[in-house]
């Protein structure tokens, strides 16, 4: 009966998987279903490994596993397909040769997580508002690029330790990574986040020669509301020397994202946006 009761209860996370999430709390737990979905196909041979001997509604009990089973792999099944699609349009668009090496690996989503942290150092950019950033050097020496990361938070919340793994992994591939805090809504609304990348950037141009830096070799990296930033900072500052910008489902129409909210019950945008930009649409369209 245990067994039948974990089991239920585990496929009904599952659902979270393939099914719109009602409120806000479903919705932070669906994240979890999704991008840890191993840790729970580990949870279900576990609670398969419990005695099987005159066990009630053995049969009803295989089917919820088998189905709680499928569910919970297929955003892997979703990732190994996405992955070896995207490979050929890619070397087909390019004109590159095949690599080799497959970009989905299972091994590498779970080592991945544990791998050891790149060294940083917290270097705070604008004493004005009391903002620091997260110095992350490349680990290949040299004068090299710098990626600025920028977190995300619906503009109201979050911090630049939020990517440690991403910053380390960046930093072995030979980049100098920037995690930056900026000023956050509803005390501060736009564009004080766009001017605090500003910031950072001239703060990492004049420290250039001391942290080995490329002054005229900038990315800006952003996830989320942090990747609207970015976005925003890289298409109106051109005096500035970003050579290129990476969105992470960063939104990009904020008129249509207004006028099309989310369930308010998951996720209340139409606020979200007015207390980043400082009104509703009709006050500052």
């Amino acid at each position: 009966m245990v067994r039948l009761v974990l089991m239920s209860f585990l496929l009904l996370l599952s659902f979270l998987n393939i099914f719109r999430a009602p409120v806000n709390f479903l919705w932070y737990l669906s994240i979890v279903t999704s991008e840890f979905c191993w840790i729970f196909l580990i949870a279900l041979g576990a609670v398969c490994l419990l005695s099987t001997v005159h066990v009630k509604y053995a049969v009803l009990t295989h089917c919820i596993t088998l189905a709680a089973f499928l569910l919970f792999a297929f955003p892997l099944i979703g990732a190994y397909v996405l992955s070896n699609r995207t490979e050929r349009n890619f070397r087909l668009a390019f004109s590159t040769p095949a690599t080799g090496e497959s970009a989905f690996s299972f091994t590498r989503i779970i080592s991945g997580i544990n791998s050891p942290q790149a060294p940083f150092e917290t270097l705070v950019y604008d004493e004005n508002h009391a903002l620091a950033l997260d110095f992350y050097p490349s680990l290949i020496k040299g004068i090299r690029p710098c990626v600025i990361v920028i977190h995300g938070g619906s503009w109201a919340g979050g911090n630049k330790e939020q990517l440690p793994e991403l910053n380390s992994y960046l930093a072995k591939k030979g980049y100098h990574v920037a995690a930056i805090n900026y000023r956050l809504a509803p005390e501060n609304i736009y564009p004080a986040p766009t001017r605090d990348v500003v910031s950072a950037i001239n703060y990492l141009r004049i420290h250039a020669d001391a942290l080995s830096l490329d002054s005229t070799n900038f990315v800006l990296l952003g996830r989320s509301a942090g990747a609207q930033i970015a976005l925003d900072a890289a298409y109106t500052l051109k005096d500035l020397p970003v050579r290129g910008v990476i969105s992470y489902y960063g939104p990009t129409d904020m008129v249509w994202g207004y006028a099309n909210p989310a369930n308010r019950l998951v996720l209340d945008s139409k606020k979200i946006m007015e207390d980043y930009l400082g009104g509703t649409y009709a006050q500052v369209p």
